[in-house]
């Protein structure tokens, strides 16, 4: 009884159709996968489950060339779409399937045990593949098909643009990265980034205007290595994009001086302008020899790689910049926002000569553009196929998950101009979490270092969030990590594609049943419990975005590295502070000076880093009822292939998570000490005055606070 209660109120929580409490149809029923479609992502899906049964004992066969007249046997598992696979379109005609075929469904699918047929019913081949991967996650957790199955799952937006790794360079995928990719509920495979040299239109097509534009060996190697990852594309029914960087200059002080040099022989010097930056110059898009070999490679880029659905266009950072207006003599003064402008709108219009669907995203990054009077006008002026995409703040950050008057204006002009909008967040792990040791910080040593951080409510927040600003989709901005089965991953797609139980009322019961998934069920409640603490200490976070980088770590300059003495925080400055970030009546970034914006964020983040600390005993807590080679009923996520990274067990991505949290909590609380100490010593009262000496004597104790973090011990907040 116990089990059958467990089993309908799993099934209820994962929006199934029916649930009666039926015992489970065991792996040694099934006799055959059936696979009358010829689809890739059909194939795909056949191929993936006989190796997911196989691996459990049940070797299937896969039947392609059966007569599509008979009704297939029970103990079939019956994969296709009502467009081609007639069983399944008799199931949908007399109602006992939902979804039918139609560009207008998005990725819909369906699982459902009929007259003994496991039916896998898709919208399209890829929302096919989308169902295997729901039937594979429901054996995995119950070691077959409950007898009632029965589960729906329709995703919230249409875009879901992932990209296949966090960190490493554009030649570096693996197969395996884009199967998880497509497991998160990806639908767009976001190819380059923008920490990768291959990032201009030079990377990928032979420039016949400026032969010496790429290197020839290096632009084969680029070209061959996008039609691999497009052919992997193809295998898992994903569209592609790429993250340009354009237009291609100099770079700054992070390229070598040699290569600096190089690029200005790769251009004509009557094609160069200055940007005006450190990044010294770039070939000006306003000279007719520049502009028409752009025309001429966004049109041949499209013929060459028609996988290609849509271009994210970043400028004036990462070797990309504009002409400087002031002394450009073709741009006569147009502003780089101008500029910016019409690079999209040419990509946007060749572009779709080529592929008629095309899309080109700006990208809302920092205020630079977005504080310029004409922004709003200026994307008005663009055509259907120049979208959007930005965070609510200068920069996208993990635990962000405000609304601000920004995202709600840039999306009712985007949806009257007919253009694409779609959140720019982080979903898996950003680079506001610490990456790398920071050189010379206050942190207690000893701390480690992760590529993991976990919060799974913080996924629903934010899925939320797009989902009532109305967005087309969204844009992770970093990256997958198979190798971890991070819950985040899996709470993406869940999240995604079963949006109802990201609302609070079922969001709870949800995280409990991944965190028993992911870590069994004798730690979830513990892991629950922290979950919740890192939800309240993010939300704290989202609420104090006042600074784009002083609040990251690796970023912090003074904030994790000055001495807390009146004569280091005499010297230290802050910069960067963020503009006003309305919504309605509240301003995300209400202080307009440095002293004001500290003395609000101090008690702020030591209230976090309290919230941490208390997930992180949780997570502790957890740990000893998860054993070294405890197995996952989500192990099936990622299976390492031959030289790939292994699968991290559970008890390790525990181990990582404490770390994550650890780190956590101990910045937040040097940041706390740090703008505190700051504001103290900025608006110290006259020398000699009780005033003065109780702002020393409170300098002293966060001061003697820190060297006590530093001292080997316990270091969670109590």
């Amino acid at each position: 009884m116990k089990h059958t209660l467990t089993l309908i109120t799993t099934l209820l929580l994962l929006a199934p159709l029916a649930a009666t409490g039926a015992e489970s149809k065991m792996l040694s029923q099934f006799k055959s996968v059936r696979v009358p479609s010829s689809a890739a992502p059909i194939r795909t899906a056949a191929e993936n489950l006989r190796e997911f049964l196989k691996a459990r004992g049940a070797d299937l066969p896969i039947v392609t060339d059966a007569n599509q007249k008979e009704n297939p046997a029970a103990g079939t598992i019956l994969l296709g779409t009502t467009a081609d696979t007639p069983t399944l379109a008799r199931w949908a005609k007399e109602g006992r399937l939902s979804v039918t075929a139609s560009g207008s469904a998005g990725d819909a699918c369906e699982v459902a045990l009929l007259d003994g047929v496991i039916a896998v019913n898709g919208a399209n081949p890829r929302a096919v593949l989308y169902g295997v991967f729901e039937l594979e996650d429901v054996i995995a957790e119950h070691g077959g098909a409950p007898a009632d199955l029965a589960r729906r799952a329709k995703p919230s937006m249409g875009v879901r643009l992932l990209h296949p790794r966090m960190q490493g360079g554009f030649h570096g995928y693996r197969k395996s990265d884009f199967e998880f990719l497509a497991r998160c509920g990806g639908n767009v495979a976001h190819l380059t980034h923008d920490w990768m040299r291959e990032k201009t239109l030079f990377s990928y097509i032979p420039s016949t205007e400026f032969p010496k534009a790429e290197d020839a060996k290096a632009l084969e190697r680029n070209r061959a290595r996008l039609r691999q990852y497009l052919d992997w594309c193809q295998l898992y029914g994903l569209d592609a994009a790429m993250w340009l960087c354009e237009m291609p200059c100099q770079g700054g002080p992070w390229t070598p001086e040699p290569v600096r040099k190089a690029f200005l022989d790769h251009f004509p010097a009557e094609c160069l302008s200055d940007t005006g930056t450190y990044q010294g110059k770039l070939p000006c898009l306003a000279h007719p020899r520049v502009e028409q070999e752009y025309r001429r490679m966004m049109r041949q880029f499209l013929a060459d790689f028609p996988g290609i659905s849509m271009f994210l266009v970043f400028t004036l950072d990462s070797n990309g910049e504009l002409c400087d207006p002031a002394t450009c003599p073709r741009h006569k003064g147009a502003s780089k926002l101008s500029q910016y402008n019409r690079l999209l709108a040419l990509m946007a219009e060749e572009g779709r000569r080529v592929r008629p669907d095309f899309q080109v995203f700006s990208v809302g990054w920092s205020w630079m553009f977005r504080g310029q009077p004409d922004y709003f006008a200026q994307q008005a002026a663009l055509p259907a196929g120049a979208g959007l995409t930005m965070p609510p703040d200068g920069e996208a950050w993990s635990f962000d998950r405000k609304m601000t008057d920004l995202l709600v204006k840039s999306r009712t002009l985007t949806r009257e101009k007919r253009q694409a909008f779609l959140g720019y967040d982080i979903f898996l792990w950003g680079d506001d979490t610490v990456f790398g040791e920071i050189k010379d910080s206050k942190l207690p040593p000893g701390l480690g270092i992760t590529k993991l951080y976990d919060f799974p409510l913080g996924i629903a927040a934010k899925l939320r969030r797009w989902q009532a600003l109305g967005a087309d989709g969204f844009f992770d901005q970093w990256g997958t990590q198979a190798e971890y089965v991070p819950c985040n991953a899996v709470a993406l797609r869940e999240l995604a594609f079963h949006p109802e139980n990201a609302e609070p009322a079922k969001l709870d019961a949800w995280a409990q049943s991944l965190a028993a998934r992911r870590f069994g069920s004798a730690a979830a409640p513990q892991v629950l419990a922290a979950w919740k603490e890192i939800e309240v200490a993010q939300q704290i976070q989202s609420d104090h975005t006042y600074y784009w980088h002083h609040l990251r770590p690796a970023w912090s300059a003074p904030v994790l590295r000055s001495p807390l003495t009146v004569e280091a925080l005499q010297t230290a400055t802050l910069g960067g502070g963020e503009p006003p970030k309305p919504h309605g009546t509240r301003d995300y970034a209400p202080h307009r000076d440095d002293i004001a914006r500290a003395k609000a964020l101090a008690p702020a983040l030591r209230d976090a880093a309290k919230h941490f600390g208390k997930a992180l005993a949780r997570l502790q807590a957890a740990l000893p009822q998860v054993r070294d080679d405890a197995p996952s009923t989500l192990d099936h996520w990622y299976q390492p292939e031959p030289g790939g990274p292994a699968r991290l067990t559970p008890r390790q991505v525990l181990d990582e998570q404490i770390i994550a949290v650890r780190l956590q909590e101990q910045c937040q609380l040097r940041m706390s000490r740090f703008f505190e100490a700051w504001a103290l010593v900025k608006t110290l009262p006259p020398a000699g005055t009780p005033e003065h000496q109780a702002a020393l004597k409170t300098l002293e104790q966060l001061r003697a606070e820190d060297e006590a973090a530093r001292q080997p011990g316990p270091t969670t907040q109590e």
